[in-house]
């Protein structure tokens, strides 16, 4: 799968650049709401942070969901926060609460993530 990771924290995009390629994906990052040109086709599955600095992460979902792009949204904030319920409208189709452990990626990845396609 080809995966954009959106998150403003080096580290964390960092991690799951190595997590995911390990797992034979091809990742994109991006560490603002200013997202790179998509590769052709698409990306699979992207991943946004809920708080970009002083983004909203939400906005950042919206405008990849209407690409047609399954997003997860990834947050700190309590599964009760407004901002959660705000990234799920948008058009999040889940909501990944930090920490999360590799487990849980691969299962959002499982789930969300659209098929490569066949060769």
């Amino acid at each position: 799968m080809h995966v954009l990771v959106v998150d403003d924290d080096a580290e964390i995009v960092a991690y799951l650049d190595l997590a995911l390629s390990m797992d034979g994906h091809t990742v994109d990052q991006a560490l603002s709401p200013r997202l790179p040109d998509a590769p052709p086709g698409g990306y699979d599955l992207a991943l946004v942070d809920l708080l970009l600095g002083r983004h909203d992460g939400a906005a950042v979902v919206a405008a990849l969901a209407a690409q047609g792009v399954p997003v997860v949204a990834t947050t700190g904030l309590a599964p009760e926060s407004p901002s959660v319920a705000h990234a799920l409208k948008a058009g999040a189709s889940a909501v990944l609460h930090k920490p999360f452990d590799l487990a849980d990626l691969r299962r959002c990845l499982a789930r969300w993530g659209r098929a490569a396609p066949a060769p």
